[in-house]
Formats: structure tokens, C-alpha cells, sequence
């Protein structure tokens, strides 16, 4: 019974650090879309396009940050009822 709390919480790790990579996409996406702005080349469509993404990127991080957070505390239930067998 010891090993689940600890897979779980080594999915919650890895949750959290698809969190990040969401995070830092996100911030790639707005550097890339203010290096792009004013340039006649980038088409009308670009930058309300690349809005959408940052945002789902932004969105996409919280709820993977909610759901390690929801792991975590499960692994600690499983180690606490562990305990009490």
C-alpha cells in the first residue's frame, strides 16, 4: 500500500510541471506576439489568434496546478489511512 501514495504523488509532480511548461509556452506565445506586432508581414488574424492560445495555455496551467494539488492531498490520505491499519 506504500508505493501508491508515493505514484500518486509523483504524478502529482509531474502534473505540476506540465503546469509550468503550459506557463512558460504562454509566456513564449505573448514575447513572440510582441516581437510580431506592428510588422506588415503578420496577418490580421495573428495576434487575436495567438490571444486565444496564451489564454488556453493560461487556463490549462491552473487547472493542472488543481489537480496536482488534488493528487498531493489524496497521497496524504492514503498514507494516513496506511497509518491507522
Amino acid at each position: 500500500m506504500a508505493a501508491e501514495p508515493v505514484r500518486v504523488s509523483m504524478l502529482a509532480q509531474n502534473t505540476r510541471a506540465d503546469a509550468r511548461l503550459m506557463t512558460e509556452q504562454a509566456l513564449r506565445l505573448r514575447d513572440a506576439a510582441a516581437r510580431m506586432r506592428g510588422n506588415p508581414m503578420v496577418p490580421d488574424w495573428f495576434e487575436h489568434t495567438v490571444r486565444e492560445q496564451i489564454t488556453r495555455c493560461m487556463i490549462a496551467a491552473a487547472e493542472l496546478e488543481v489537480a496536482a494539488q488534488r493528487m498531493e492531498e489524496h497521497a496524504g490520505d492514503l498514507l494516513g489511512r496506511g497509518r491507522r491499519q
